[in-house]
């Protein structure tokens, strides 16, 4: 197995990485791993979103990152909105608030986004390295 030595640039927003005279630069800052649970999501507006008030739309959470969360869904929300979204765990549910970090809204059937964990970033690292160490090691 080859080693890629890793350097992080000063913006921490992407990692470069070299072998030889190939340099691959890539903007993940941890691994992402597949996790299928199902979540609501709905947008806050103007930084207003009723506590009452649950998110509306459905989908399910693809996979998951240490600060991140891959959604796919019917519909999807445009670049730099501002969610909310309940995740269902199985045997709890995780309400948190995120931004749209990418999204792909020219499919008619599905829509896939990148999540930006903005509160409660503590559990979401603990269920990354729940599924983590499940996926790898069986435990």
């Amino acid at each position: 197995m080859d080693y890629f030595p890793t350097t992080k640039d000063e913006t921490k927003t992407q990692r470069v990485t070299t072998r030889s005279e190939i340099t691959y630069i890539t903007r993940r800052q941890s691994l992402r791993i597949p996790f299928n649970m199902r979540i609501k999501y709905g947008l806050i507006r103007n930084d207003i979103y009723l506590e009452h008030s649950e998110p509306r739309l459905g989908g399910f959470a693809i996979n998951l990152s240490q600060d991140g969360i891959g959604i796919e869904g019917l519909r999807g929300l445009p670049h730099d909105s501002k969610i909310r979204a309940s995740l269902f765990t199985g045997d709890k549910t995780l309400k948190f608030e995120g931004r749209v970090k990418w999204s792909d809204i020219n499919n008619k059937d599905k829509c896939k986004m990148g999540i930006e964990i903005t509160s409660r970033s503590g559990q979401i690292k603990e269920i990354y390295t729940r599924t983590l160490f499940k996926n790898r090691f069986g435990i």
